[in-house]
This record gives C-alpha cells, sequence and structure tokens, in this order.
C-alpha cells in the first residue's frame, strides 16, 4: 500500500483488503513489503499492519472473530478470506527470493535467444503475479464487503483512525538499524 502521502489518504473497503492481506505476510512472501537486514523495522512494521488493520475493521463494522452465535454466511466468508490470503501469499516468481540478480541477468542478455526467452518469459510472470496479486485484492475486498453489511461505500480518513487511537504513519526505515551479523 503506498502510504507516502498519509495526510490526504482515504480508507475504503480496498484498504481494509490489502492492510489485512499486508498484516498477514511475512518477509518471505514476494508481495509483503519487507526489508531484507532489517528484523526491527520489519517488526515494526507488522506491528503498524496489525493496528491499521485491526483500526479500519473496527471503523467498517467488521468482526473477524469467529464466534459460534454468527451466521453460516460469517463463517463461510471467513474461511474463504483465509484460502484467499493464503493463495495471495503464496505467489512466487523464478526470481523470488534473490537478494541482487544483476549477474544472472547479465549472463542472459549475453546469451543469446535462450537468454532473451528466459527474461520475457520472466517479465510475462512477473506480470501474471501482479495480475494475480490485484484479482485476489479484488475478491478480498468483495469478501469484506459481504461482512460490513451497509458500511460498504464509507470513506474514512487519518483522523478517523487517530480518534479510535490508531495512527496511520508507517515506520520510518531511517529509526531501525541494519541487523548486525
Amino acid at each position: 500500500m503506498n502510504t507516502n502521502d498519509v495526510a490526504a489518504r482515504s480508507y475504503g473497503l480496498r484498504a481494509v483488503a490489502e492492510t489485512y492481506l499486508l498484516a498477514q505476510a511475512s518477509e518471505d512472501d514476494f508481495f509483503g513489503g519487507y526489508f531484507y537486514g532489517r528484523s526491527a523495522l520489519n517488526a515494526a512494521l507488522r506491528v503498524h499492519r496489525q493496528q491499521l488493520s485491526a483500526g479500519l475493521q473496527q471503523l467498517f463494522g467488521i468482526s473477524l472473530a469467529e464466534p459460534t452465535t454468527v451466521p453460516i454466511l460469517h463463517r463461510l466468508v471467513l474461511m474463504h478470506i483465509d484460502k484467499t490470503v493464503r493463495s495471495c501469499l503464496a505467489l512466487r516468481t523464478p526470481w523470488s527470493g534473490y537478494l541482487e540478480a544483476g549477474l544472472l541477468i547479465r549472463t542472459f542478455r549475453e546469451a543469446g535467444d535462450a537468454g532473451q526467452r528466459v527474461l520475457e518469459s520472466s517479465e510475462l510472470i512477473a506480470g501474471l503475479a501482479k495480475q494475480s496479486y490485484e484479482a485476489h485484492l479484488d475478491g478480498l475486498e468483495a469478501l469484506f464487503e459481504l461482512l460490513a453489511g451497509e458500511h460498504t461505500d464509507r470513506l474514512f480518513t487519518r483522523a478517523d483512525l487517530l480518534a479510535i487511537g490508531v495512527d496511520d504513519t508507517p515506520p520510518s526505515i531511517l529509526d531501525y538499524p541494519w541487523d548486525e551479523d
């Protein structure tokens, strides 16, 4: 989620879906947005995402608790939210996990037609992974819409979040040191 312009940001159900997804992500997830070698920053980022997700759920009147007294539709939606999140976080490309692949890319560029096909197919795979990520977010947004009831068109602001004790400002990378090996 792009939170660079925090002051002007408004939050709809798409933000509920994305913050929930990111709150479930680990440092190993392709779309998790975590930083290599920055475990303290990543821990702070995870807490921030969990708090923001919980705050947005509260504002929209969404409960992800699964008491036995909720209607069956609610329980089925919760189950499918979990499956959708796990499916999305499983997305990978052949380039997932490389910290720096410059030498590999240069090798493929210099390898002629076969190397070029590797790079082209990799671009296609990355594009399809991004499309899949967006499709997962679309599905999650619709699932949260089912839980939100009459609140589906509402938009909330930073002021709304602050009023319930949630600061939407993400942790700054400058405030956290690199891990020491």
